[in-house]
């Protein structure tokens, strides 16, 4: 671990926490912000038909709304800080500890907050010199944090479904999006398991209420249901 020092003062740790905590949360919002704008106007440029401003948009929004969860996450660890502070002050890392500073170290430079570089510089910045390079290591890093620290994916395929997600309630008219980018991809068939489901021994006496013409009708999902309730 550590080496030994004498020690670090608990009560700075978590001055830099409120500090950091109020940058995260300002990033978060201004993020989200961006999400929410882009939505509306990625929504405008698709009924436009305006392709390529649709998913210029899109990029934007994608980056920002990894920015967001990754934001959200961080924030979960800097939580705990309050409750390792004197832990940590004492170099006693336990697996929460080196989880928290993993994720402060990935924080700080995956969204350069001043706050986050005056953590790293206050009495912590002994530790933060020996051990920031190896704290970012992936290994290093609780498992939600090891994908949202990481660039998002940027393929046409990436922008267009965060598009799907958020424009969607801007939208008067959803067959436009399907018209610019093509359909959806495929979710897997659900009819199959249903149907057996149907003609299994449990509802094999019920069978006759339904006909191949009303099974074809009913939604799967409202079918689902109906069979739910025999």
């Amino acid at each position: 671990m550590f080496k030994k020092s004498k020690g670090y003062d608990p009560d700075k740790l978590l001055s830099a926490q409120k500090l950091i905590n109020a940058e995260i949360t300002q990033t978060v919002r201004r993020e989200q912000g961006t999400v929410d704008a882009g939505s509306r106007n990625c929504a405008n440029y698709i009924m436009q038909k305006n392709k390529n401003q649709a998913l210029t948009i899109g990029k934007k929004m994608l980056e920002a709304k990894a920015k967001v969860n990754a934001g959200n996450e961080l924030l979960k660890y800097i939580a705990q800080l309050k409750e390792n502070a004197e832990n940590i002050a004492k170099n006693q890392m336990t697996p929460e500890a080196e989880h928290i500073v993993a994720a402060l170290c990935c924080g700080a430079d995956y969204f350069k907050t001043d706050g986050l570089k005056t953590f790293k510089t206050s009495q912590m910045k002994e530790i933060f010199k020996s051990k920031a390079s190896e704290y970012m290591k992936p290994e290093k890093l609780p498992e939600p944090l090891k994908t949202l620290f990481s660039p998002p994916g940027t393929s046409e395929a990436d922008v267009v479904a965060v598009i799907r997600t958020c424009s969607t309630p801007f939208m008067r008219d959803l067959s436009m999006i399907d018209a610019l980018f093509g359909p959806p991809p495929a979710a897997p068939a659900t009819a199959a398991p249903v149907l057996e489901a149907a003609t299994s021994s449990k509802y094999s006496e019920h069978v006759n209420l339904f006909t191949f013409t009303d099974v074809d009708i009913i939604p799967r999902e409202r079918w689902n249901v109906i069979l739910s309730t025999i």
